[in-house]
């Protein structure tokens, strides 16, 4: 093996390795202003000014769509900046999903349109056609090699431990690599995980000193690939002072590379495709990297799986048994994650009716008219698609309500302009909205879009407004995350090293900061996604200081309908759902009827009936309802009840008030939710609020607001009670 290589790889001058350094820069749709702001001042364009100072470094560098757009318009320097450093030769870019969509989870013709427009986008914008492609996430999947091809990618780069389960080994896993589905070939990059560690953590003579060891153990010229977030060098934790203040890392590690020419260079990925002969062909499993193959599991398994992995490092063999530990994979957050999972279909969804409207039309002017509704339709749908608020892991991710508010607008959005080329009827459809083997129930028309999920409770799992594109009950439950063992029973500090004058840098995948104190009383756990049109039952005496204690988890609830499966049908009132089950251990009945009735306007109506001889049964009923205004502190969100606002009037407040209408008002979105009950309600109120973890620490995040309009009553043998509820939006 060793003379083949040094036969097959001449060395580049007299260079025994050359370090093909791939830089990711990523921001996804949806995120804050600011944020853009202070990445770009902080990171993304100082990186390139230091780069600028080094002609012979080279580089492969790629910039999400999202990025590249808010960059073109609000920080054009920076795309100038990049641009000539394209033109001289020492930038190559690297194309893919325009919005960084997960490429193994869309149909393939989303995949080549997204592929489509980051190539034209960069073309136009940047001087630069790209011909590789930085897969999200670094998720791989077999069959991407088809479709990957078909969109003209030549080559894209993955974390080294997939080539490991493929039964590459030390020796051989550098330079690149062949495989293919179908016979459609594509090139692969193995990233050399060690890189990933050392770099900018470790000094830059370490980071060199890798490199040459790895030469000197193959025995000739290698050819290393780095690949990672560009957000390392300045945006991570305390990384700011260690790559550009004090520690100018980046400049002297650039420095390094330059002093060293003797032995080492630096080059590009389609240098290193067309100068390189193929290592062999390798087919590879689904994977990713290693901490997202880790965070895709359920929470039990990635506690154990974690402890595992630490008990093998401890012993020393994990880096020998690597390549038969691995983790599940990142299609799991779609199980893991219910609310994931509805955005994912809902788009799977919209580009289902884009393609079937497309090829109904007698022309095809979209084609040429970027004014036509399904051309403006399928960009939104390509935006709605970017992969941040589907998953979560290390970063906020699926718990931002900012990103999935995101996904959503550009969702209905889309559909909107859909409506316009395909008006809804307003009539139930029953469609298998997620895929689960279980038909939902959709009512739209052209102000709501509403779901109804008959096994689950009968409830209502999306309620859009179309007018401000705003998924009223965009919300997320709380679920135990493997990381909040870390508030219980918090990690004993670190020793410090008395010799050192200063605490080392860790990468952000070894922090466990927690932001503030009384997290530990937030970990409740829900056991069901938030919803709304969930039918509760509560003993007459429960007070609403203790339902927000307990029946947010579902313990005051006294019986089995919130969850439970509903017989349904369509009556002249709308769709009808029925269910017999218990409440107390008494047998009743309840029939629920839900209908758009106007604009806006959504009527539930209830029919509760005992079904058993006993005697009567004294209950208090109450709908829950779940909706999400984002902003849970802010003076324009607020209660009013008959149009009075509460004194505790914020999202995050809670009690109870008495009255014939509640309102929900968001003043910034201009959307107000009005509920108004046939019976006179007193209305409970509670916030639901999240602890997760981000790349800064532990935090709350506020994802919902509760509302319970209440009814107190007697059900007596041989008499029903009828309800109804008008929930309506402005």
């Amino acid at each position: 093996m060793t003379n083949w290589a040094v036969a097959c790889y001449p060395a580049r001058m007299s260079a025994k390795a050359t370090l093909l350094m791939v830089i990711h820069n990523h921001q996804p749709v949806g995120n804050f202003d600011h944020v853009f702001e202070h990445c770009t001042d902080h990171c993304y364009h100082p990186t390139l000014e230091v780069l600028a100072e080094f002609p012979s470094v080279r580089l492969t560098m790629h910039t999400t769509g999202p990025l590249l757009e808010w960059l073109a318009a609000n920080r054009p320097e920076t795309i100038t900046l990049m641009k000539q450093l394209v033109a001289r030769d020492q930038i190559e870019i690297l194309g893919g999903c325009h919005n960084e969509a997960m490429a193994c989870v869309l149909p393939d013709r989303d995949v080549l349109g997204q592929v489509a427009t980051m190539r034209a986008w960069c073309d136009q914008k940047l001087g630069a056609r790209p011909r590789g492609m930085w897969l999200a996430e670094r998720v791989w999947e077999p069959d991407l090699p088809r479709v990957l091809h078909d969109s003209g990618v030549e080559y894209t780069l993955l974390d080294d431990i997939g080539f490991r389960f493929a039964g590459v080994d030390d020796e051989t896993i550098w330079g690149h690599f062949t495989t293919e589905k179908g016979g459609k070939p594509l090139t692969l990059f193995p990233i050399d995980q060690q890189l990933r560690y050392l770099i900018p953590f470790e000094e830059p003579d370490d980071v060199l000193a890798h490199l040459k060891k790895t030469s000197e153990d193959a025995g000739g010229h290698v050819w290393l690939t780095y690949g990672d977030d560009g957000e390392k060098f300045g945006i991570w934790p305390r990384t700011a002072d260690l790559v550009f203040g004090e520690g100018d890392w980046l400049r002297r590690f650039f420095q390094a590379l330059t002093d060293n020419r003797d032995w080492l260079t630096t080059s590009t990925l389609g240098d290193a495709a067309d100068s390189l002969p193929s290592r062999g062909r390798v087919y590879l499993p689904t994977c990713s990297y290693d901490e997202m193959m880790e965070w895709a599991q359920p929470t039990a398994q990635v506690t154990a799986f974690h402890n595992f992995r630490q008990a093998l490092k401890k012993e020393e063999r994990l880096t020998k048994v690597a390549p038969h530990v691995r983790g599940g994979i990142w299609q799991c957050f779609l199980s893991k994650y219910p609310e994931a999972d509805r955005m994912h279909k809902r788009t799977i969804g919209v580009s289902e009716r884009i393609d079937r409207l497309r090829a109904a039309a007698v022309t095809r002017p979209w084609l040429e008219e970027d004014d036509h509704p399904l051309y403006l339709a399928q960009r939104e749908l390509y935006r709605a698609q970017c992969n941040d608020a589907l998953w979560h892991g290390l970063f906020g991710g699926l718990y931002l309500t900012n990103l999935r508010h995101k996904v959503w607008e550009h969702l209905l959005a889309a559909e909107v302009l859909l409506d316009e080329v395909d008006p809804p009827t307003g009539d139930p459809e029953w469609i298998d909205v997620d895929l689960d083997g279980r038909a939902e129930c959709v009512i739209a028309d052209e102000t709501l879009h509403m779901v109804v999920e008959p096994h689950r409770g009968g409830a209502v799992s999306e309620l859009s407004f179309k007018p401000r594109r705003f998924n009223l009950m965009d919300t997320l439950a709380r679920r135990e995350e493997h990381y909040h063992d870390a508030i219980l029973n918090p990690p004993e500090p670190e020793p410090v090293d008395p010799d050192s004058d200063e605490e080392a840098v860790k990468s952000i995948h070894d922090l466990h900061e927690v932001k503030e104190d009384g997290l530990e009383d937030l970990l409740v756990y829900d056991n069901a996604p938030l919803t709304s049109f969930r039918d509760r039952f509560f003993a007459p005496g429960l007070g609403v200081a203790q339902w927000c204690g307990d029946a947010l988890t579902h313990e005051a609830d006294i019986g089995d309908f919130a969850d439970g499966e509903y017989a349904i049908g369509v009556s002249e009132d709308g769709l009808e759902l029925t269910r017999t089950g218990t409440v107390d251990g008494r047998a009743v009945q309840v029939t629920k009827q839900l209908a758009i009735t106007g604009e806006g306007e959504v009527t539930g109506r209830w029919t509760l009936a005992l079904a058993d001889d006993g005697p009567a049964l004294e209950i208090a009923f109450a709908p829950e309802l779940s909706f999400n205004l984002l902003a849970p502190e802010s003076k324009d969100r607020y209660y009013a009840a008959d149009d009075l606002r509460l004194d505790d009037w914020c999202m995050i407040s809670a009690g109870a008030v008495t009255a014939k209408t509640l309102s929900l008002i968001d003043a910034w979105s201009e959307v107000r939710i009005d509920l108004t009950p046939d019976w006179p309600a007193q209305f409970w109120r509670a916030p639901v609020q999240t602890v997760s973890a981000s790349e800064s620490g532990i935090e709350r995040i506020y994802q919902a607001s509760v509302v319970l309009p209440r009814w107190s009553g007697t059900l007596a043998p041989g008499a029903g009670v009828n309800l109804s509820l008008t929930l309506g939006v402005k």
